[in-house]
């Protein structure tokens, strides 16, 4: 995250001794958007934002087109995303160590699941 502070403030990350590889911003958006990064940042990630204007930023080594989506981006919402996925992880693994006649049955419950993005539903078997 000390990067995107220096970037934010116009401050080339390179010459404060942070290198900046190729793809840098695309591989820590999704990073962060797989839940890599979300737990090291959380309490960073509202400071940034409320102090952020991604149209005032130099966009050194590409870094606009993520400072725009960080802008706009709710953590709240990537960690539900993040949630959800662990809860599709499990499920899946569960299902694989069930008898295979309950297979079946598990991976009917697992679609309605998915289907109602991991709300508590109530499934007719």
């Amino acid at each position: 995250m000390t990067i995107i502070g220096l970037l934010t403030e116009n401050i080339d990350p390179v010459k404060c001794g942070f290198p900046i590889v190729q793809d840098f911003f695309k591989h820590l958006e999704n990073d962060i958007f797989n839940g890599k990064l979300l737990a090291g940042i959380w309490r960073y990630w509202k400071n940034i934002q409320d102090n952020l204007d991604a149209s005032r930023v130099n966009g050194l080594y590409g870094s606009r087109e993520f400072l725009k989506w960080l802008e706009k981006t709710s953590i709240n919402e990537l960690r539900d995303i993040q949630n959800r996925s662990n809860q599709e992880t499990q499920m899946l693994k569960i299902q694989s160590m069930l008898p295979l006649n309950l297979q079946k049955v598990a991976f009917k419950t697992y679609l309605k699941w998915k289907y109602h993005k991991g709300k508590v539903i109530e499934v007719n078997l």
